[in-house]
């Protein structure tokens, strides 16, 4: 991954993944190798349910605790927008809301066409850290 690329979209993150690489000892491609899921193997299919309407957003998680981080993470950052949602991957969100109203998931993601890239979760963060609702 070039992080020139990924810098245009999202320096936050590489700061995150610097402090993450730092904290547990690793050198930092490392860490966005294992976190930022660019190019890793998929599952065959994942699939959630879920309500939305002008004021809820609701979801089930159809898949086995193997597959999920079990962490709901709420976010502050001086350099994008805070945000509530669960992790995937430590840093990627399934599912969140960012302070500027913008809710987004993931609920039915396939492999068919697969090319290497984001994993849509790591999409997913990006677009609550830097997108308003309007």
């Amino acid at each position: 991954m070039q992080t020139t690329k990924f810098s245009s979209f999202a320096p936050h993150l590489l700061d995150e993944l610097q402090g993450i690489a730092d904290g547990i000892g690793i050198h930092p491609q490392q860490a966005a190798y294992f976190y930022i899921g660019y190019n890793m193997q998929r599952p065959q299919a994942l699939g959630c349910s879920a309500f939305v309407n002008h004021a809820i957003y609701a979801r089930n998680y159809d898949f086995g605790p193997d597959l999920y981080d079990h962490c709901l993470s709420f976010l502050s950052p001086k350099d994008s927008y805070g945000s509530i949602g669960y992790n995937l991957q430590l840093i990627g969100r399934h599912d969140g809301l960012n302070e500027k109203g913008l809710v987004m998931g993931l609920h039915f993601v396939s492999n068919n066409g697969f090319s290497k890239g984001l994993a849509a979760w790591t999409a997913i963060r990006i677009a609550l850290d830097t997108c308003a609702n309007n």
